[in-house]
């Protein structure tokens, strides 16, 4: 293969990726790739992130599966964790190659300890998480708009504060909205794109796509409403 054809084939490779909405769209090994999913019970809710990449929860809190199209088209499928990465190359002729890789250091020990805090709170029967930041002085007002909400729906609320936040200018706040903490979990569902944000729980999982941007007592009530079919 000379050189300008090489740039016409991956011209067209990208387009092609690019244009798909889930990794079965795209023909490549799709048997092998959809076999392998099942197998590790992801759930199919895929979300974009950048191109040929695509991203789903599974049905086990904290495991997540990734599918990356490569720029040789073959196909990478990563089962990753706060602790370890399984990734599984497909080449062209859907042949595999395993390698796993064990998470260590600092971040992995936070963001361990971190996702076990959210997952005993999320332990309830039903509830919200919000997340804010004293950099976002919306974030910071709607702590009182969506306990206002959640008190009337009788929800419990799981509230976090970014761990950029300066300390002193959220000093005088209860102390039950300044909780700080690591999550892997929140960090792949890109939580901390921007503040507020807003989840819905139910037996120990997360049920809703995110909600971000600051609302009214009035505005998170209908929120919640649409998170739980209320």
């Amino acid at each position: 293969m000379n050189l300008k054809t090489f740039f016409i084939f991956c011209s067209i490779f990208s387009f092609d990726i690019i244009s798909v909405e889930t990794p079965l769209d795209f023909g490549v090994c799709k048997k092998e790739i959809s076999s392998l999913i099942t197998s590790w019970k992801g759930l199919g809710l895929w979300e974009k992130r950048g191109v040929g990449i695509f991203i789903s929860p599974t049905d086990s809190a904290g495991k997540w599966v990734l599918v990356k199209y490569e720029t040789d088209k073959s196909v990478t499928i990563i089962k990753s964790s706060v602790k370890n990465e399984i990734k599984v190359n497909f080449s062209v002729n859907c042949k595999r190659k395993l390698k796993v890789l064990e998470k260590k250091g600092t971040l992995s020990n936070e963001e361990f300890k971190g996702d076990r805090y959210l997952f005993s709170q999320m332990s309830k029967k039903e509830g919200l998480i919000y997340l804010w930041s004293s950099h976002m002085p919306l974030s910071v007002k709607g702590l009182y708009q969506i306990q206002k909400a959640a008190g009337k729906l009788k929800l419990p609320v799981i509230y976090l504060q970014d761990e950029k936040s300066e300390i002193l200018k959220t000093k005088d706040l209860p102390l039950y909205f300044r909780t700080q903490i690591k999550s892997f979990e929140l960090k792949m569902r890109n939580a901390y794109l921007h503040y507020p944000t807003v989840l819905g729980f139910k037996d120990g999982r997360i049920i809703n796509t995110i909600k971000y941007g600051y609302e009214n007592k009035d505005g998170y009530e209908k929120d919640i409403k649409t998170i739980f079919n209320l």
